[in-house]
Parts: C-alpha cells; sequence; structure tokens
C-alpha cells in the first residue's frame, strides 16, 4: 500500500516535467521566429548620396488620424499623440 501510494503522490510531478519539454519546445521555436524577423535586412537600404533630415525640433504631433484598408471598416479612429525628437513609436495588433 505505501508503495502504491508513493508512486501516486510522484506521477502528478513526472507528468510536469514531461509538460516541461513542451512548453520548452515551444518557447524555443517562438524566440527563433522574432530573431529571424530581427535579422532580416532593410528592403530599401540607404543610398549613399541620401541627404540628412533636419532636425524635428520639438517632435511631431499628430491629431485626429483615422485610416481604413481600401473600403474596409476603420482600424484607427481618432488617433492623437506627440512624439519627441528621437521617440520610438508601434502600433501593434493581430496580423
Amino acid at each position: 500500500m505505501v508503495f502504491f501510494l508513493a508512486m501516486m503522490t510522484m506521477m502528478n510531478p513526472i507528468k510536469n516535467l514531461s509538460n516541461m519539454n513542451t512548453q520548452l519546445q515551444e518557447g524555443l521555436l517562438g524566440a527563433s521566429r522574432v530573431f529571424r524577423l530581427l535579422d532580416t535586412r532593410e528592403e530599401l537600404p540607404e543610398r549613399a548620396d541620401a541627404t540628412a533630415l533636419a532636425t524635428l525640433g520639438e517632435g511631431v504631433r499628430v491629431e485626429g488620424v483615422s485610416f481604413r484598408y481600401g473600403n474596409g471598416p476603420l482600424v484607427l479612429q481618432d488617433i492623437s499623440m506627440d512624439v519627441r525628437p528621437g521617440g520610438i513609436v508601434a502600433l501593434v495588433g493581430p496580423s
């Protein structure tokens, strides 16, 4: 009976250990996708004779911007924001 009880109490940790490999593999797959994306080169490399842009001063202000793809529904509606010089803005959503 004691042996049976010991085996039953060890079953759950063994299951968790086997699931850990699956989670690790999924994490490694996700990381490889991210690194592959980060390693892609720009489609349009900067030209050697490109002119440098002037500084933006206080930055850029965007007010009341809306956007849609073709004739579809609005995906951005009435967006306003201030972007300081050197700031980075990313709009993230499902692809």
